[in-house]
């Protein structure tokens, strides 16, 4: 199968020449010109009678069901875990709440709603992070027939505002952290359809500690008033108010969209819609029984909840981390997941970590590290055996100290993930890896890879409860008639589909079909087996002044690969030759950089502890005086990636970004360069870079002149003011 050096080896030809079929073409389909045929999946039996997978239990047909269902069946087991805080920063054991617990516990807070005045259909809003009353608030609003809202932690004031007001929601379940952003808000969040606000904030424990008394004057100041989560427990056990159970079509959750223009989506989810993705989960997503997983993707995000309510299924137990990314080894090892989910670019820090390990390792145990690592990577990629030497000497050693020892299985998702990625999980993990493909508008799934598969680059087939095609869009030369596979924007029908967008029917009328067909936005390639990969996105294009299409997201897949690169951020526009990034280069590979130029000359607190407020103050100084040669240098590094590209698609300059953010990140939600799932929201990035892409443009030959117009200017010029 070619070179065992990951580097090497051509993981599209081991796909192209992989021709086991794991869709079809629907039989009944009618053939459309610019369209392909439907593909269904055709390994499970009801792919051959072309028909699309329906619930398959007829008992279990919403969300609450499926929790009572799970209350009784895995009564005593363990559900919903927490670490107990031993000291600051210092933190015990996972404990947990059994599923009758947690079930008993959730009815109770749903009964306390209705206390509140709150009905059934109405919305309800949780702004936390992740944690186990999370959970059980989610299991209250079900008790009750309310959808849940969920707003991500880390949304800035006017999002908070906005969902709050669009979503029409009387009550929010919140952490005290999170408190300060509603009271922010207090003023501004008013809607028609009530008497006029926010009614009820509901404080979740912190530890032992509760909302203050200057907290509850100041929302009793606002009109509103601030309970405390156990007090409303506590009322409604007392009220004793008859389960409210919801109907498979009522709306099981309202899913704002984090957007990369413009304000927030909100997905109307019913339950239907999330049982149809949950009851084809399990022909792809293998969990034991004992199954454990660490919570810390948002659970505000559909990924992470389908995720745990396909453990829920099977009676696993989900444990939540500590609230810090930077805790997560820690978080991992104290609970020893069989299951762990993440996007590309956990795992890429995963990958860099441990990379960057080996090659400041001593020379002998780098030499060894690559061989075992060429000799498990021959095995996985043609499904051979391991070898026992080089996992016990090795890879066991290493996954013991991830935390991941007992992981069978990596999930990934939101954002496809480099082949090569891939790869080092199944070789240093030794799990099965399965990339989905889906959105919040499909329930989170369209498409998954079976367990086995050994070939990369690809999302396998679509899931059994849906239909997927390709749709030609000649203006980017992407058509299903394409040879030798097809290719086109995807399309998806069946049951796992939305309902449309929250009070926005303009939204809706554009992506939905009358049909029930959902244009996804995304270029999809149907594979030799049957498989679907994402190519390229449809809005994400733009034409260069000599008539080039450029797609930006290839572009920077390209200069991703090279080690020296955390973020990239590909513009261009109709009114230039050629395109520019910004860059913000990897932190570690600066810093060594840095040390070899003698720039860096930072000692204590800056120099020994990476990611401190003080090393980061420091770099984003010693990185400012030196930007020049950093550039070079970056740009040099990028350089080395470009025999992939045309020439109209090699970036001519770059932008070096070195303000960091505790994550050693410079595209963030904080900046709204970033969604909370990593993908850019390219309008606000350049509103950010506007003026050094101007002065680039400038310098490199072509100058912007006053009758271009550049989005986001006059915002960044007011900015400039503002800080001047």
């Amino acid at each position: 199968m070619g070179s065992t050096a990951s580097t090497a080896f051509d993981y599209n030809a081991q796909l192209m020449n992989d021709t086991k079929a794991q869709s079809i073409e629907r039989p009944s389909a009618v053939e459309v010109k610019g369209e392909g045929k439907p593909r269904i999946d055709g390994v499970v039996p009801n792919a051959k009678d072309d028909v699309l997978w329906k619930l398959s239990d007829e008992k279990v047909t919403t969300l609450y069901e499926l929790i009572a269902k799970n209350a009784e069946t895995f009564a005593d087991k363990p559900q919903l875990g927490h670490r107990e805080v031993l000291a600051e920063n210092k933190w015990g054991d996972f404990k947990f709440l059994t599923y009758a617990e947690a079930f008993g516990i959730g009815k109770n807070l749903g009964a306390g709603l209705t206390t509140l005045g709150l009905e059934a259909k109405s919305n309800v809003g949780i702004f936390a992070p992740n944690r186990v009353e999370w959970v059980v608030a989610q299991i209250g609003c079900y008790s009750q027939s309310m959808a849940v809202v969920s707003l991500y932690a880390t949304l800035g004031n006017d999002a908070v505002e906005y969902i709050t007001n669009h979503a029409e929601l009387q009550t929010i379940f919140t952490s005290k952290a999170n408190l300060p952003t509603l009271l922010a808000v207090l003023d501004k969040v008013s809607h028609t359809s009530t008497d006029g606000k926010l009614k009820n904030i509901v404080v979740f424990p912190e530890n032992g500690v509760k909302a203050s008394e200057e907290d509850i004057k100041t929302c009793g100041a606002g009109g509103v008033t601030l309970h405390d989560y156990d007090a409303i427990i506590a009322a409604g056990e007392e009220a004793k108010a008859e389960v409210v159970a919801p109907s498979p079509d009522d709306f099981a959750f309202i899913m704002y969209t984090s957007g990369t223009t413009g304000n927030p989506k909100g997905v109307l989810l019913s339950h239907r819609n999330v049982m149809a993705t949950l009851s084809v989960s399990e022909t792809r997503i293998k969990l034991a029984e004992n199954a454990r997983h660490l919570s810390y993707l948002p659970l505000a995000h559909i990924f992470e909840t389908i995720v745990q309510f396909s453990l829920y299924k099977k009676g696993g137990a989900c444990g939540f981390f500590t609230g810090s990314i930077k805790n997560l080894t820690s978080d991992l090892q104290a609970l020893e997941p069989t299951v762990f989910a993440g996007v590309p670019r956990v795992f890429d820090k995963i990958y860099k970590k441990v990379m960057a390990g080996v090659e400041d390792a001593p020379c002998l145990k780098s030499w060894y590290f690559h061989r075992a690592y060429a000799g498990i990577s021959e095995a996985v990629r043609n499904g051979g055996v391991r070898d026992d030497t080089y996992d016990t000497k090795v890879f066991i050693p290493l996954r013991a100290k991830l935390g991941l020892g007992k992981c069978t299985i990596i999930l990934t998702g939101a954002a496809p993930c480099p082949p090569y990625l891939m790869e080092f999980l199944k070789v240093a993990i030794g799990a099965a890896v399965c990339q989905g493909y889906g959105l919040t508008e499909t329930a989170a799934a369209a498409a998954i890879m079976y367990p086995d598969d050994t070939t990369t680059g690809q999302n396998g087939p679509p899931v059994p409860c849906n239909e997927i095609k390709l749709v030609d869009v000649p203006e980017m030369e992407y058509l299903n008639t394409d040879k030798p596979y097809s290719r086109g924007e995807i399309w998806i029908r069946g049951d796992n589909i939305f309902v449309g967008y929250y009070k926005n029917p303009e939204a809706t009328a554009e992506c939905l079909t009358d049909d029930g067909w959902f244009k996804t936005g995304d270029i999809g390639r149907w594979n030799p087996n049957g498989t679907l990969s994402i190519i390229d996105r449809k809005k994400n294009i733009f034409k260069l002044s000599q008539g080039e299409y450029i797609a930006a997201e290839k572009i920077e897949a390209v200069y991703s690969k090279s080690s020296i690169v955390g973020q990239i951020f590909v513009y261009g526009n109709s009114f230039k030759s050629f395109v520019l990034a910004v860059v913000v280069p990897d932190a570690l590979q600066v810093l060594a950089f840095m040390k070899e130029h003698k720039f860096w000359t930072a000692e204590g607190e800056a120099e020994n502890k990476v990611a401190s407020p003080e090393f980061l103050a420091e770099y984003a100084k010693v990185f400012k005086a030196n930007e020049a040669a950093i550039n070079k240098h970056v740009h040099a590094q990028l350089k080395l990636q470009e025999k992939a590209l045309k020439g109209f698609e090699k970036v001519r300059g770059i932008v070096v970004e070195g303000r960091l953010d505790a994550m050693l990140a410079g595209f963030t939600e904080a900046n709204a360069c970033t969604t909370p799932t990593f993908k850019l929201r390219r309008p606000f990035l350049l509103r950010r870079y506007v003026v050094e892409l101007k002065a680039l443009y400038a310098k490199l030959g072509e100058a912007p002149t006053a009758d271009e117009h550049w989005a986001g200017e006059e915002t960044a010029k007011k900015e400039e003011e503002k800080s001047a």
